[in-house]
């Protein structure tokens, strides 16, 4: 879990960055549902699990859209473009 939260930051790249991101969404589902408190750990993984992902699905969305709009997804190129106030 600790090298997959170290390549999250690490990489320069949005679609790398989202590879890694959702990668750690393994590795915490079997701790929750392992080490979780009560009886209810399972159903807690499971919700934990598919609220992150239907959120980071939003993410991508936007990921997507910033490839379509810039052609790249380097952050480095990214951070010298000129967005419109409105895509902002």
């Amino acid at each position: 879990m600790e090298t997959f939260v170290i390549s999250v930051f690490s990489f320069i790249d949005l679609f790398i960055f989202y590879i890694f991101f959702e990668s750690v969404l393994i590795p915490m589902f079997i701790m929750i549902s392992i080490w979780g408190s009560r009886e209810r750990k399972v159903r807690a993984s499971y919700l934990f699990f598919m609220f992150t992902l239907v959120g980071s699905l939003f993410m991508l969305l936007g990921i997507i859209y910033i490839y379509f709009l810039v052609g790249t997804t380097d952050i480095r190129v990214l951070s010298s473009y000129n967005f419109d106030i409105n895509t902002q």
